[in-house]
Order: structure tokens, then C-alpha cells, then sequence
């Protein structure tokens, strides 16, 4: 996590140097003319140690290895994402220019902004699986369907789940919450859900995922909540003799909190980095590509620790291991079954 967090900070700084703004707010590379990155930040902002770190430290390292610019925008308003691509596209200069939209909440912009590309020009839209949203936009996703449900499997003999999100009607959310909610009712139990709140704001609110936290002392905890989560491993970490267990969320949390049996990755950074590649080669991969359990870049890392005074059966890493390991073939067929329907 350290090296990540340096590598955001370093390129931080010299994104300064290599793109400017004009007056009109619109954006150009610098006299050399270097191919340019131009990434908008979701609106929650950076510094979740999870997700989005993870994908600014994949472009930051890109944009170090391949002299390539970079400029970061951090929008408050979908009014200012639209604003933001219509003055990047207006911008068309003779080396390579992609626009980096990372997060669904961008679709709708893109929409309103009605760009025409040049041949030079391209965007990245993170989690669609859109095709028609003109020449030269490409996007993808992350699918957490089959992961989660994979992990409320894991869960399933626990007498209390709850599945914090971040806000409601949020696709991805939406999509990780019914794989979890499927796998956990194996076990005759239905997961509570519970909103942070009703925006963008319950990604970076971590007093309240610590408040939630404790309100459920006693549960099996899936977060989906982004930065938020931290307030969850912080309750954790505080109170380890409780009988709730926490699942570590978009990256390898055990340095987090001890009273994790396992972390669902999520591996942006691999996607990313062959999207990138792909840009600057000039051969971005086909627009659409749905990344799930199957696809490897989405998984569960089995953590073998001790965990609270919740019983034998769960306190033993053989359990988890040979749950994931009976069950992962079904969660992938449980995956692509939801996809057909959704």
C-alpha cells in the first residue's frame, strides 16, 4: 500500500509540469507534445486504500514508465464532467490524448457532452459495458457478482450478515450485493443491507462505517462502501475480542485488521495497465469486456490467521480454504447465469 501511495504522490507533483491549463479551462500538452493521460477522479475523490488508489497508482506508474502526461480533474458536479470533456475534446493536438472516466457516474456526462473524436483522441469508461457510445470510447467492467457471491458461501453458517454500501442504485454495488445476499441464503439466512447514504459522500465517510460497524458487534461484515470501509477495519482492529468477522474488500487487507479471513481482490490495475498498453500502442481491446470470477482478475485471497472467539469451525483456515475451493467452479456458473439476466 506504501508504494502505491508514493508512486500517487510523486506523479502528483510532476502532473504539474507536464499539463496546463488554458483560460477557457481546456487542456494541452505541454511543447513536447508527449502523448496525455487526462484522468477524472470519481467524485468521492482518491485516498480509499482500496479501488481507485489502486487505479490512479496503475496510471501514475504508467505515465512514469511511458514519458506519457498526465493531468488529474476532480469534478464536484456531473456538470462539471461534462464540462471537462468537452473542453479536452476540443483540445487536439498530434500525439495520443486519452480521457480516463473512472466511474459509472461519468456515462451520463459523456452523454450530455456529445463529443466527436479525432483519430487521436480517445476515452475509458470504467464499469459499462456500453457499446454506443460513439467512435473511439471504449469501456469495461469489473463484475463482483460471482466473487461476492462466492464469499456469502464462505459466510453462509453465520447467523447474522450484513452487506454495508456505500449508496443505493449503484451498479456495481448492486450487482456485488445480490451475488453476496445469493450465496449467503444458502445457509437459510437472508443479509441485512444497509446505505451509508444516498450519494457519492457514503465512499469517504469512515466515521459512519465505524459507527456501522459497531452497531453489528456480532456480524459477518461485507463491505461495499469504498473509503468508508476504513471506519469498518478501525472498529475491527479496536475491538478484536467481539464475534464479528470483516472481509477485506478490493485489495489484500490483512495489514489492515486481524479479523479478516479473507479479501475479495479486485485487480484494476492489471485491467487497466492492458488498456493502457493497448492505447498506446494504438490497439485498445474491444469495448464492452465483462471481468468476473473467471477472468482471474477478480478473486478471493484465503488469509490463514487467527480470529475472534467465534467457534472452532470458522477460527480454522481449512474451512474457508475448502469452501472457496469446493465452490468457486459454482460461483463462476452462478456469475454467468446473472449476467445473462442482468
Amino acid at each position: 500500500m506504501k508504494d502505491f501511495k508514493i508512486s500517487i504522490i510523486f506523479l502528483l507533483l510532476l502532473g504539474f509540469f507536464v499539463a496546463c491549463d488554458k483560460e477557457d479551462g481546456s487542456e494541452e500538452a505541454i511543447e513536447t507534445e508527449k502523448a496525455c493521460i487526462t484522468f477524472i477522479s470519481p467524485y468521492s475523490g482518491l485516498g480509499d486504500d482500496g479501488y481507485y488508489d489502486l487505479t490512479f497508482s496503475a496510471v501514475t506508474d504508467f505515465c512514469a514508465a511511458h514519458d506519457v502526461a498526465l493531468s488529474l480533474k476532480y469534478p464536484q458536479s456531473s456538470a462539471d464532467v461534462t464540462e471537462i470533456i468537452n473542453n479536452w475534446a476540443r483540445y487536439s493536438g498530434k500525439s495520443s490524448q486519452l480521457l480516463v472516466l473512472s466511474n459509472s457516474d461519468f456515462e451520463q456526462p459523456l452523454k450530455d457532452a456529445n463529443v466527436s473524436l479525432d483519430d487521436k483522441q480517445h476515452i475509458l469508461l470504467f464499469e459499462s459495458v456500453n457499446c454506443d457510445l460513439g467512435e473511439n470510447v471504449c469501456t469495461f467492467r469489473l463484475q463482483r457478482y460471482g466473487v461476492s457471491f462466492l464469499a456469502g458461501l464462505m459466510a453462509a453458517p453465520m447467523e447474522q450478515a450484513v452487506v454495508v454500501m456505500a449508496r443505493p442504485h449503484d451498479p456495481a454495488l448492486t450487482a456485488a450485493c445480490a451475488g453476496f445476499n445469493d450465496g449467503y441464503s444458502t445457509g437459510g439466512n437472508r443479509a441485512k443491507s444497509i446505505f451509508l447514504a444516498e450519494d457519492y459522500s457514503g465512499f469517504c465517510n469512515p466515521t459512519k462505517g465505524y459507527t456501522v460497524a459497531a452497531e453489528n458487534s456480532s456480524a459477518f461484515i461485507y463491505p461495499l462502501a469504498g473509503g468508508s470501509n476504513l471506519g469498518i477495519y478501525k472498529f475491527s482492529r479496536d475491538h478484536y475480542d467481539y464475534t464479528q468477522i470483516v472481509a477485506g474488500m478490493d485489495v489484500d487487507c490483512l495489514d489492515f485488521f486481524g479479523a479478516t479471513p479473507f479479501s475479495v481482490l479486485v485487480h484494476i490495475d492489471n485491467v487497466l495497465k492492458t488498456y493502457l498498453d493497448g492505447w498506446l500502442s494504438g490497439s485498445l481491446p474491444a469495448s464492452g469486456i465483462s471481468y468476473g470470477l473467471a477472468s482471474g482478475e477478480v478473486d478471493i485471497l484465503v488469509h490463514d490467521v487467527n480470529l475472534p472467539p467465534i467457534g472452532e469451525t470458522f477460527n480454522n483456515y481449512a474451512y474457508w480454504r475448502s469452501v472457496y475451493d469446493t465452490n468457486k467452479e459454482l460461483a463462476i456458473t452462478k456469475e454467468g447465469e446473472y449476467e445473462k439476466d442482468n
